[in-house]
């Protein structure tokens, strides 16, 4: 009926305010929205099971999650730990039903920008009061600092793809004052966070936007973006000399020049040496890997025989997800890994009729949140962030990275298709 159908929508749009929303501020606070999204597509499976999806995007988004999951799922098995290593995999699986369910019935994107927004400002918050109230040398909110600070910037990116879907909307600049904050929060709670990896990732995700957008950013633009890389780096060079951005950028030569000194012993130091470790097992057995128990086995081993550092001991992944996921799954799951990349990019890569600037330069009369474009570009900005967060990070060993990405993807894709299904795609003014 009508009056159910508006229900489980409801319910959907509930969950995309909550899953970015909650995210960080409180808990295991991405898990809230991923569970009313879940007991959503059970309680209303009737609506959408076995009826046929044409949507050929989401078998794609289908095929990412299930190949994931086998493949974690593989590794407990041979580790001898089937049951207690199924936690990641149901994580992937559950994130299927909750696709069928939002390509049925999708979620309305304002609920989602609202609650990226409100997650970003929130970390941004938090992250505040940690440091300058309970003075906390790195905030990390519920989780460990790096993996905080790396989403808090990414949720501040998200917010600058929705700003970008707001641009047109005259009449709702509040809309924008919101987004504007929210990417000021993430970029402070990835800041006082002291997390490096954002940064690095930071610099390719805005790349990979300026490329899509290229034919859509004016000389004055680009100008305006020009000023304002110049003025940021301006300022980091005006901060009191010892404050803590200043020192983590030069731990980084101070510790790669101890390490080649022989002094492992460091966070760079470290890193290096899992690497080696990583690299060298994954070579050794490059089609199966050596699975999480015989990763630590053998990294233990080399540790004993001083080929690496003793801080070893005390880690358990490479913070590099592909070498890690090359020594533990093989190439079958480094196959799988870079699939659950490729497939959301390929999908989101807004087409050229959505990039092409409007020769009239006419603007949409609503708020423009649910223009496709924004909706493509945060899809596109997930598995890039990801992407290169990983270079040094292992951003899946943990539920916060393995959460935010499955359901991030899947809320993002039902709110495209809830965009596509009404329309509206009346094209965004150039920058």
């Amino acid at each position: 009926t009508g009056r159910s159908g508006n229900a489980a929508q409801t319910l959907a749009s509930t969950a995309a305010l909550a899953v970015p929303c909650l995210a960080l501020v409180l808990p295991s606070g991405y898990s809230y929205g991923a569970a009313l999204l879940l007991l959503s597509a059970l309680c209303f499976a009737p609506r959408w099971w076995g009826r046929p999806v044409q949507d050929s995007r989401m078998w794609w988004l289908v095929a990412a999650f299930a190949l994931m999951a086998l493949t974690w799922q593989l590794d407990a098995t041979r580790s001898g730990e089937f049951w207690r290593g199924a936690d990641k995999p149901l994580k992937y699986l559950a994130a299927i039903p909750c696709l069928f369910f939002v390509a049925r019935f999708p979620p309305k994107p304002r609920f989602l920008w609202l609650g990226i927004a409100l997650g970003a400002i929130g970390s941004g918050s938090l992250a505040a009061f940690e440091r300058w109230y309970l003075h906390w040398e790195r905030p990390g909110g519920y989780t460990n600092a790096i993996q905080f600070g790396d989403l808090s910037l990414m949720l501040g990116l998200l917010c600058l793809g929705g700003l970008m879907a707001a641009l047109p909307a005259r009449r709702r600049r509040w809309w924008q004052a919101l987004l504007i904050l929210g990417a000021f929060g993430g970029a402070v709670g990835s800041v006082l966070s002291l997390s490096r990896g954002g940064w690095l990732s930071l610099v390719i995700t805005s790349g990979v936007f300026m490329v899509v957008l290229r034919s859509r950013i004016s000389r004055k633009a680009w100008a305006l973006i020009g000023v304002s890389v110049v003025l940021v780096i301006g300022a980091l060079r005006l901060l009191p000399p010892g404050n803590p951005v200043d020192q983590r950028f030069a731990e980084i030569g101070q510790q790669i020049q101890a390490y080649r000194q022989g002094d492992s012993n460091s966070s760079i130091g470290a890193r290096f040496d899992l690497w080696k470790v990583a690299l060298t097992l994954g070579v050794q057995k490059p089609w199966t890997g050596w699975t999480e128990r015989g990763f630590q086995e053998q990294k233990n081993q080399m540790v004993k025989a001083g080929q690496v550092g003793t801080r070893l001991l005390e880690l358990t992944h490479a913070h590099n997800e592909y070498l890690d996921v090359f020594a533990k799954r093989g190439l079958m799951g480094l196959f799988a890994l870079l699939l659950m990349y490729i497939v959301p990019i390929v999908i989101f890569w807004p087409p050229a009729d959505l990039i092409r600037p409007p020769a009239s330069g006419r603007r949409d009369s609503r708020t423009g949140l649910d223009n496709p474009l924004g909706l493509r570009l945060i899809g596109l900005c997930v598995p890039v962030y990801y992407m290169g967060c990983e270079l040094t990070q292992g951003f899946l060993i943990h539920n916060s990275g393995t959460m935010m990405l499955a359901f991030m993807i899947t809320l993002i894709y039902g709110c495209l298709v809830y965009a596509e299904q009404t329309g509206a795609n009346a094209p965004v003014p150039a920058i």
